[in-house]
């Protein structure tokens, strides 16, 4: 049977990607200055927080020399954001009933009845459900 997860969990799904980099000597050294005078609490966390204001610096650059759709991509975190808080809303609306149907619970979540479903269906493990026929059954 599997492992039931509290709906805190939903909030621990990978928002980010770790990336293994190697640094010359001296911005090994910048780095390890920066963590010491606590810009950021790690050296992990200084190379993210120079990532991050780079990034943010280098927008239009980033669009134009390298042709890199950054509309399309922050589109796609926006849409990550709204699933995961409507995955938040499906498992409280469920937690603590036998079953319940897709189109009611589909109304309580003010969501239309093929997006839900289809959040429910990618996400059944999270969810901690199953469909049966026109419910959605929690375990």
């Amino acid at each position: 049977m599997p492992e039931k997860r509290p709906i805190e969990e939903l909030d621990e799904i990978q928002k980010t990607t770790r990336i293994t980099a190697t640094l010359g000597i001296l911005q090994a050294k910048i780095v390890e200055a920066l963590a010491n005078k606590k810009y950021a609490k790690s050296q992990s966390a200084v190379v993210n927080k120079i990532i991050e204001r780079w990034i943010d610096d280098h927008l239009e650059e980033i669009e134009k020399k390298w042709k890199v759709d950054v509309s399309h991509i922050m589109g796609e975190i926006t849409t990550y954001e709204d699933d995961l808080q409507k995955l938040k809303e499906i498992k409280e609306n469920i937690q603590g009933v036998k079953k319940i149907k897709i189109d009611d619970l589909a109304q309580v979540v003010e969501m239309n009845r093929a997006n839900m479903l289809r959040l429910v269906i990618k996400n059944t493990n999270l969810l901690n459900a199953e469909i049966d026929g026109d419910y959605i059954i929690p375990k």
